[in-house]
């Protein structure tokens, strides 16, 4: 167990020095990106649609986060943007419209970056790479790390140490998790 814990190390690191393949301009992020608040009215109606979900009207809470969605692109508010896509993004999953689900990702770790904070933009980044997994389509899981990998802190944090080593022992080998194009 060890022992694959220090390779999957060593692969994220080794990961993170080659440059990204037909990826978009890089945007270094800090690690310690900017802790960003939400106002009020979508924090009510946020914290409602969490309740709604966590409750399992997953209906509901998916108008309330379409309606907060609307409202934060309208205010060009990426970061609240990122939150809300993340979690229509997490309705889809559950109602099984996968597709939807990883372009909600894409969008919500797009909006992440363009927010300047790396921590959600990994994190949508591993639900969309677990969400690809599920579909067996690995090679996308792949990518979906890879597109966000410049942003992994120097001390990475455990779960993206677990979603690496995932990959890394997926069908498509080590080497291929890695390195493949």
């Amino acid at each position: 167990m060890y022992l694959i814990a220090q390779i999957v190390r060593l692969l994220l690191m080794l990961s993170l020095a080659i440059p990204v393949i037909g990826s978009r301009a890089r945007t270094d992020i800090p690690a310690t990106s900017s802790t960003f608040s939400r106002p009020p009215d979508l924090q009510a109606i946020m914290t409602e649609a969490n309740r709604l979900f966590q409750s399992g009207d997953y209906e509901a809470a998916e108008r309330l986060y379409s309606r907060v969605l609307a409202i934060s692109r309208a205010r060009k508010d990426a970061f609240n943007s990122a939150c809300f896509l993340a979690g229509l993004g997490n309705y889809l999953v559950l109602t099984n419209q996968y597709r939807d689900a990883a372009d909600a990702f894409r969008q919500a770790a797009e909006a992440a970056v363009a927010a300047n904070h790396a921590d959600l933009a990994l994190r949508v980044a591993v639900n969309r790479a677990t969400l690809y997994r599920r579909m067996g389509e690995k090679r996308a899981a792949v990518q979906a790390m890879r597109d966000v990998r410049h942003m992994v802190p120097p001390d990475p944090p455990s779960w993206l140490l677990l979603q690496a080593g995932n990959l890394a022992t997926d069908e498509i080998g080590i080497a291929g998790a890695t390195f493949d194009s």
